[in-house]
């Protein structure tokens, strides 16, 4: 496993890399790759009205997957800690269905996943669905979209797009503007 950490417009100290890189090793038995490359990307913010300013970017590449986690934090220690742990949640959550794929054709026995499925479990529930809305399907402008997403204080806002009917979502992004998604058929 190769780990690459850096530093956006902020210099790595030795003793953030070096926690850094304990901490991912946890990963590394969990998602056992040996081809798995790892960079991290940590940054601070200096704006002192954003209460996380200390944020971690972990991208994981192996053989045809992608890991990605962002965590933010008032402590750098904080976000890291956060932000290796839900990319170990991710790495079991990929072995275990590609484990379960395997099992499914064969080529596993049922006692090795179970054991993976066990060391699963352990982990704390990711959460759930505690609210459910509908929504009116009412043409709209790009235009109109951001005002409604604005006005309800949101920070995306679907709807279906005037004149095409296509179905699309709008979006503030961290930069402050904003970005549209649309549904292709």
């Amino acid at each position: 496993m190769q780990v690459k950490v850096s530093g956006r417009h902020m210099a790595v100290t030795e003793p953030i890399k070096s926690y850094i890189e304990e901490k991912i090793r946890k990963a590394e038995k969990v998602i056992d790759s040996d081809s798995l490359e790892i960079e991290i990307v940590i940054s601070h913010d200096k704006n002192p009205s954003i209460p996380n300013q200390n944020h971690v970017e972990i991208t994981g590449f192996s053989k045809g997957y992608r890991l990605r986690v962002e965590e933010s934090a008032p402590d750098m220690y904080e976000a890291i800690d956060l932000a290796t742990d839900r990319f170990e949640r991710q790495g079991r959550k990929y072995k275990t269905r590609i484990l379960a794929r395997r099992h499914a054709r064969g080529e596993l026995s049922k006692a090795t996943l179970e054991e993976v499925e066990e060391s699963f479990k352990e982990l704390e529930p990711m959460g759930s669905v505690v609210r459910s809305k509908r929504i009116e399907q009412n043409p709209m402008t790009e235009d109109e979209a951001i005002l409604r997403m604005e006005m309800l204080g949101h920070d995306f806002f679907m709807f279906v797009l005037d004149p095409t009917g296509e179905k699309a979502v709008v979006y503030r992004r961290a930069a402050g503007d904003y970005g549209l998604l649309r549904m292709d058929d």
